[in-house]
Formats: structure tokens, sequence, C-alpha cells
């Protein structure tokens, strides 16, 4: 055992393992495996380690790994074998020992020794660039608590392997979606030359592409131009639409909700069995419904929404944002009642949630608890439990805020309690950062 936990694979990369962002990662990758994507080694040995965990059977992890390993081979040049397979030959001894097969669990081990010592790192890697670069690749599926290990990983690897155009991908990416959390208004001029040697390393990529159109926009550059190359790449998606999303977020942003609405019913008709074009028209949707300027056809849009939502949500089963979302336009709706029944589901589930969700749990049902229960002191209570999870995001935020409000109104009952509550929050958060001097 001692041996398998030197080696560096998923098994050992401490990963998140809440079942709730488990089984989304999974959903993710069965739709992404369908389509052409540079990573596929990778995300089958990820999806290998994920069935695992989650608990299918073990032969479909195997099949997996198995699977990853075919793909990873087909790309190194020395007779199939090369340092992109260190990662899945790992996770393949460390699942065949966890099934109790020590012959099998040995071989591998054997393998990773060799392959390591026929491929060592080059000089100032700590591990190989391979090895760096999928560690990565993992980590950004992970989510914010992983965005900053992700964006070393791939500095690393890119500093063995300057060349990489998957890697310098995987860079920007991180780097990109670390500065949408944190909330910054200006993009550094460092990211957008990122952004910009990767699109030029990688003109025909489509993530790439409206990466480098939001980085453009983002930065004071827009253009009419780019708003029309935006819907160019809507009219090149092909099934799965997995980069849907961003250039919906993109129009939305820098064109119109319109705009965005417009394409993602166009590409919905023209796909009507792609699941993530019903998911992204219903995130347009909920976009136009919940739009404060948005003051006619409400009711219409609801009625549309409704069951484009309850679809979605049959389709990707642990898509919470999705289930919240939907309970917010039942409740919209005059449905109050389905949207206490997904709430409460929820809240049963809350111990396979990561902090994230957990968080976005906590604060939107501490939203629908005041606004539509009138019930203000359960309401506080659920800010209370959104506010102690000490992850930077608009949800946090905003319950804060809340909590400020009623610590600030002396004549609010509960006024000095939550004047208490918030300065031993204050207290242990100065006490957290003090860790990390």
């Amino acid at each position: 055992m001692r041996r398998l936990e030197k080696l560096e694979c998923h098994f050992t990369w401490t990963l998140s393992d809440k079942v709730g962002r488990l089984h989304q990662q999974q959903e993710i990758l069965e739709m992404v495996s369908k389509s052409d994507c540079s990573w596929k080694g990778h995300l089958y040995n990820l999806l290998g380690y994920i069935y695992y965990k989650i608990g299918k059977p073990a032969e479909k992890a195997l099949t997996c790994l198995r699977k990853a390993a075919v793909i990873l081979q087909e790309q190194e040049e020395q007779d199939g074998r090369g340092p992109r397979l260190m990662v899945n030959q790992a996770n393949l001894a460390w699942l065949h020992c966890l099934l109790d097969e020590p012959a099998e669990s040995q071989h591998y081990l054997e393998e990773v020794a060799r392959l390591q010592e026929d491929f060592p790192a080059p000089p100032g890697c700590e591990l190989h660039p391979e090895v760096h670069g999928e560690k990565g690749w993992s980590q950004m599926r992970f989510g914010v608590d992983y965005r900053k290990q992700a964006i070393s990983n791939f500095e690393k690897a890119l500093i063995g392997d300057p060349d990489r155009k998957e890697w310098h991908k995987g860079l920007v990416l991180a780097k990109y979606r670390l500065h949408c959390d944190r909330g910054d208004k200006a993009m550094s001029e460092e990211i957008f030359q990122q952004i910009k040697h990767a699109k030029r390393i990688n003109p025909q990529d489509i993530q790439i592409s409206i990466l480098y159109l939001n980085a453009l926009a983002d930065t004071g550059r827009k253009t009419e131009e780019i708003v029309r190359e935006a819907h160019t790449l809507a009219q090149r998606l092909q099934p799965p639409l997995v980069d849907l999303g961003s250039i919906l977020h993109f129009l939305r942003v820098h064109d119109s909700l319109d705009s965005a609405l417009h394409v993602a019913e166009e590409l919905e008709k023209k796909y009507p069995s792609d699941r993530d074009a019903k998911k992204q028209l219903a995130l347009c949707y909920k976009w136009k419904i919940f739009n404060p300027e948005e003051n006619v056809g409400v009711g219409e849009l609801m009625r549309k929404a409704i069951p484009i939502y309850e679809e979605v949500t049959r389709l990707f089963p642990h898509y919470l944002r999705g289930k919240i979302d939907l309970a917010a336009i039942y409740a919209k709706s005059a449905k109050t009642g389905k949207a206490d029944e997904i709430y409460l589901d929820l809240l049963k589930e809350k111990e396979d949630l990561d902090p994230p969700a957990l968080l976005l749990l906590y604060s939107r049902y501490a939203s629908h608890l005041f606004w539509c229960k009138k019930s203000t002191s359960e309401s506080t209570e659920y800010h209370k439990k959104a506010a102690e999870i000490q992850i930077h995001s608009k949800e946090r935020k905003n319950s804060i805020r809340i909590l400020r409000s009623i610590a600030n109104n002396c004549k609010h009952p509960s006024c000095e309690e939550i004047q208490e509550f918030l300065l031993n929050l204050e207290q242990n958060e100065c006490c957290a950062a003090d860790l990390f001097i």
C-alpha cells in the first residue's frame, strides 16, 4: 500500500469525494465523451475513477481505464509506450488493489516504475510534464476549490514542454474561470495575452475562440465584428453542443438576452435530442423570467420554461442549479408546493454536496423562505448557514449583506444575536487567514 500511496494518480490527488460533485462530473464527462476532444484519454481516466468512487460495477471502471490506455497508447510515438500512460497505469494499479487483485496491481506498479525510469521528469520539474498536465486538467473539473492548484500544475507542465497546445488551453481556461470566480471587473493584460497566445496556437478550437472573444470584450476591445463572430461560432457547433453555454453567455452579456435566446431556440430546434441544447435553452428562459426589465410575457415564458426545465432535470438528475432554478420558477408561477418539494428533497441529500453547492442551496432556500413562505426567522437561519461556508461567491456575499441589514436594524428582534454571529464569523475568518500568512 505504501508504494501505491506514492503514485501520482486520481486515487492520490485528494479530489472531492462528495457524491453530488462526482455524479455531476459523471454526467458531464459522459456527454463530452461523445464529442471530438483532445483530452479523451484523460477523460476516460477520470471517468473510470469516478465510476469506482460512486459504486458503479468494477468492470465499468476497468473498461474506462482500459479505453483510456488504448487512446493514450495511440498518441505515443515509441511502440505505444510513453509518459502519457503514467497516470493511467497508476490508476489501474490502485483499482486492482482495491478489487483485491494483488497480482494485477503489482503488474501495473512495475509498469509505472519502468515508465518513470524510461521517462524521467526534465530539469526543473517535480513530476513529468504529462503528469502535471493531466493533474491540472482533472483538478479543473472540480470547481473553484481546485482552480489555483490546476493553474500551478499547468504552469509546471509548460516549463517541461512549453509547446503543448492542450496545456496552454488548460492554463487560460483555469485562469479565466478564477478571474470570474473572484468577480474581478478588469482582466489583467497578462491573462489577455495568454488567451491570445492560446487562440493563436489553437485557431480551430471553439472553446478557446469564444474565450478570446470574452477576453476582447472584458478588456474594452468589443466591436460589432466580435459579436458577429460569436454568432458564426454558434453555427459551427455540432452535437454534443458542449460549447453552447459559453457562446450564449457571451451573447447575453455583450449582445442581448434576446439574441442569446434566439440562438438557443434555433439550436434546440435543429438538434432536438441534444441534452445540452435543452439545458442552455432552459437557462435562457430563466434569465428572461428573472430579468427585472422583462415586464411583459413572463407568464408565457414560464409556461415554456417549466416543461423544458423538468426535462433537463430528468436528463441531468444531479444538476443542482437546474433544480433550484426550476423551484424558483415554480414559486414565481404560484406553484409554491412544488418548489417546497424540490428544496426539501435537496436538503435531504445535503451530505452529498460539496461546500460550494451547499452554500448555493442554503442561500437560495433562505430567499425562498423569506419571499415565498414569509418565514423570516427560518430564512435568517439558512442565511447564517450559507455565511458560515467560507468560500468566495456572490451567494455568500448576498447572505452576509442580508445578515448585516438585520444587525444594523436595532428594532429587529434578532439584531443582537446577528451582531454577535457576524463578529464571531469575522474573527474566525481572520484566524483562518492567519494560517496562510
